[in-house]
């Protein structure tokens, strides 16, 4: 997309107005919320809320008796002791 846009620019510089709507609504949202460093969060944080929402998503699935336990755990590739210690973590605060 940008190598066409600066081909029909029929200039050296590419700007916004050059790109397709698509991008300019996607560029134009960001403007509206700009991300302020203070709104990050650290990665383990990050990946710690990845991993509680894909095991609530798969005990909602397989159910939260042991049996459903154990294949969740078996579907996300941990021991039904891992699980059990991810639970506790999150329920811990």
């Amino acid at each position: 997309m940008v190598e066409f846009s600066a081909h029909m620019t029929g200039d050296d510089v590419v700007s916004a107005e050059h790109m397709p709507p698509l991008i300019k609504i996607e560029s134009d949202n960001k403007k509206d919320k700009p991300e302020k460093l203070s709104d990050t969060k650290p990665l383990n944080m990050i990946i710690k809320e990845a991993e509680m929402s894909r095991i609530k998503l798969l005990l909602q699935k397989y159910g939260v008796s042991v049996e459903g336990k154990k294949k969740a755990a078996a579907e996300l590739g941990i021991s039904l002791a891992t699980l059990y210690n991810k639970l506790k973590q999150d329920s811990e605060g």
